[in-house]
């Protein structure tokens, strides 16, 4: 697995198939920005190490990649 140490990835959307993803990126050492419309799904991230974003507009702002 590639390291995404230094990089800060802002995950927009917490879904199926969202969570999975921004977990594994998280794993991978990507500091995690994410955003969800239902804030309790971004909660448990945050429960994780990742940090919540109150809009897809602060994702933007803090994020060097957003998916």
């Amino acid at each position: 697995m590639t390291s995404l140490n230094g990089t800060t990835v802002g995950f927009i959307g917490l879904g199926l198939m969202g969570k999975p993803m921004a977990r594994i990126l998280h794993k991978a050492g990507a500091k995690m920005v994410v955003y969800n419309r239902t804030i309790s799904v971004a909660e448990e991230l945050a429960l994780e190490g990742m940090n919540i974003a109150t809009s897809p507009l602060e994702v933007a702002d803090r994020a060097d990649i957003i998916i």
